[in-house]
């Protein structure tokens, strides 16, 4: 990303040469930039200046061009796509189809449990609790209602997802393609 900073904002009486010392000191001493968003409505963006609090001063602090490089921190969308794919990720590894033919197994056996004979001459409380059981273990089965519900919120977290993954491809790549138009160069300010 471009961007100018206008000395003359900072002081009337500066002089450029000392100025442009006292910002390569600081790039020597640690400064860094953050991309970030500060309206994510109109897209509009900042980038914010501090110290890195480092041993090792972030690279690359050269010239590229007749432009001088600051070193960058992640932030703002790139942050948001990290937690975002971290959150997906243990989602995907939830065991949910094995969890599902487990309790289909149980309950099976379970039904088969109920309907024996000697299950039926037990005493009443320790029956009602067995069928309570079942009840529950149904409430958690394939026609559930439970069920179908997760499936279907999956479904639209998938889907979802899908819509939103060349969106999120884009800014990993370039994280400020939602404040700047690739299609036109970013004016420079002129100063007084």
């Amino acid at each position: 990303m471009l961007f100018y900073l206008s000395p003359e904002l900072f002081s009337e009486n500066i002089n450029i040469s000392e100025w442009q010392n006292s910002i390569q000191e600081a790039l020597n001493q640690g400064l860094t930039a953050t991309i970030g968003s500060n309206n994510l409505l109109l897209g509009g963006g900042q980038i914010e200046l501090s110290d890195n609090n480092q041993d090792q001063p972030l690279k690359p602090m050269n010239k590229y061009q007749d432009f001088l490089v600051i070193g960058t921190h992640k932030g703002g969308f790139d942050s948001i796509t990290q937690q975002l794919n971290a959150v997906l990720e243990k989602i995907n590894h939830l065991p949910l189809e094995k969890t599902v033919v487990e309790l289909n197994k149980t309950i099976s056996d379970l039904d088969k449990l109920l309907a024996n004979k000697e299950m039926q001459s037990l005493p009443a409380d320790i029956h009602n609790t067995l069928q309570e059981l079942q009840k529950t273990l149904n409430g958690i089965s394939p026609d559930a209602p439970v069920y179908r519900d997760i499936q279907i919120t999956l479904h639209k977290i998938n889907h979802t997802l899908d819509k939103a993954e060349p969106v999120l491809r884009r800014l990993d790549e370039k994280p400020n393609a939602l404040i700047f138009n690739d299609n036109r160069l970013d004016p420079i300010p002129k100063g007084k």
